[in-house]
């Protein structure tokens, strides 16, 4: 990881552009969340209540994600998961 600040840590940017990202699901699969590899916090949550215990997707492709709108990036991201899901039921 490139260090950009005047202390020789990672700039903010850089911590995020360099980590992945992971989309999280209960043991229902029914709620959903984001958060970066390696942390606890989460970014979004469609239950912040809920707890996440499975990782159904990473990336680290973060270009899509300049902006930093977890909750937008999170219901994309399972709107895709979903149709890939019901376009693979549908190959059985």
């Amino acid at each position: 990881m490139a260090s950009n600040s005047s202390d020789g840590h990672p700039t903010r940017d850089q911590t995020v552009t360099d980590a992945k990202i992971q989309l999280l699901t209960n043991q229902t699969e029914k709620d959903y969340a984001l958060r970066l590899k390696g942390k606890s916090e989460l970014l979004a949550a469609t239950n912040p209540y809920a707890e996440y215990t499975k990782v159904i997707a990473e990336s680290d492709y973060f270009e899509d994600f300049e902006y930093r709108n977890w909750n937008y990036t999170l219901k994309h991201w399972i709107a895709y998961k979903n149709s890939d899901r019901r376009t693979t039921n549908n190959k059985k």
